[in-house]
């Protein structure tokens, strides 16, 4: 058969599983239950921060006398930090809008001098500008009050973005990618297989011109297409977040590629859809939990970290993570790219044994 002809048979196969599948309960109920996760992950930092009160983190460099009166506030949270890059690191490292400063070297003097003061001030790059200015229009205020004279704190040019390995916001983002890409490539593909086979229709499609790589590869197609679909819905969401949408879109298609492989393997292995469930949440657990422990530096020994960097989710993750901060060189990303698509070719390989084995 050429290669128009085996195209049209997987385009057949891929097409009648995208439409069928918004038909299937358990469909509907996975794509429902991946947007919960978006919309839990999205609104948790919100939540988390509803009664919190508002967060300044400081540099003093020259051991100024107004860091002793910050301290006494009971308006807001007050964070001390040793160095500024300390500082930048904090702004950038929460799940909420903390306003960054820089208290000089010389501000006893300028204090004593009468004359307006201007702080540079530092605010996180996902903040939408209204909470910028309302942040920092309330440190300015409170400011103005304690030092008895007119402040005002410049953020221009001090936009501060998340980094490779970022926590708060930027990790929320990239957990909520990896869940919803696993999510629907462990349990999608597989089922849709399950399907098949508890409908006999199977069968049917192997005495058709249809061979079992293309019934892999139809199923294939269409777990693609739910995947990239989702994680459109979650990169609407973070839009602000995103710096970099074309890494963005590379993670989520290696992310896709990689589940999808795996979600084939269940499928292709497997016949009943409890056992499917089982084996998916099996999968799961191994996946998800390593992105939550390398976060963890400070509980766990750093050979333990180093190898849980090698889980193809983890990388993943790193990757997502990449595409928030500011800049994106090759070295940031591309190893752990390369980890990802391997892995996932591993997984497309036994896939490959399985049908070759089914096709006798």
């Amino acid at each position: 058969m050429n290669a128009r002809g085996n195209l049209r048979i997987v385009w057949a196969i891929a097409s009648k599983d995208i439409v069928d599948a918004i038909r299937n309960k358990t469909t509907l109920s996975t794509i429902l239950s991946v947007l919960f996760l978006v919309v839990f992950y999205r609104l948790m930092p919100a939540w988390e921060s509803g009664d919190t009160l508002p967060r300044l983190a400081i540099y003093d460099a020259g051991g100024s006398s107004l860091a002793a009166q910050l301290k006494d506030s009971t308006e807001f949270d007050l964070i001390e930090t040793s160095s500024q890059e300390n500082m930048i690191a904090y702004v950038g490292n929460k799940d909420i809008v903390v306003m960054g400063l820089t208290l000089p070297v010389d501000f006893d003097q300028l204090l004593a001098s009468g004359e307006e003061l201007e702080l540079q001030g530092y605010a996180v790059h996902w903040a939408t500008d209204a909470a910028t200015a309302e942040v920092r229009a309330f440190f300015e205020q409170h400011l103005s009050e304690l030092t008895g004279k007119p402040v005002a704190i410049d953020i221009d040019g001090n936009i501060v973005h998340t980094q490779k390995d970022s926590r708060g916001f930027a990790f929320l983002a990239s957990v909520s990618f990896i869940l919803v890409l696993a999510i629907i490539g462990l349990s999608m593909v597989p089922n849709l297989m399950i399907e098949e086979k508890r409908a006999r229709t199977m069968d049917a499609l192997l005495i058709s011109p249809a061979r079992a790589g293309h019934i892999a590869v139809g199923k294939a197609i269409a777990g693609l297409f739910y995947c990239l679909t989702a994680a459109a819905l979650v990169a609407g969401t973070y839009t602000a977040l995103i710096t970099h949408w074309w890494l963005a879109a590379l993670a989520v298609v290696c992310g896709s590629l990689f589940t999808v492989s795996l979600g084939l393997l269940l499928g292709s292995t497997l016949r009943v859809k409890q056992q499917v469930m089982l084996w998916a949440w099996l999968l799961l657990i191994p996946l998800l939990m390593p992105v939550f422990l390398v976060i963890a530096t400070d509980l766990f020994p750093a050979g333990l970290i180093a190898a849980l960097r090698w889980v193809p989710t983890v990388a993943l993750s790193s990757v997502f993570r990449v595409s928030f901060a500011e800049t994106a060189p090759l070295a940031h990303f591309g190893p752990e790219l390369a980890l990802v698509v391997s892995s996932a070719a591993l997984a497309l390989a036994a896939v490959a044994w399985v049908v070759r084995r089914s096709d006798r």
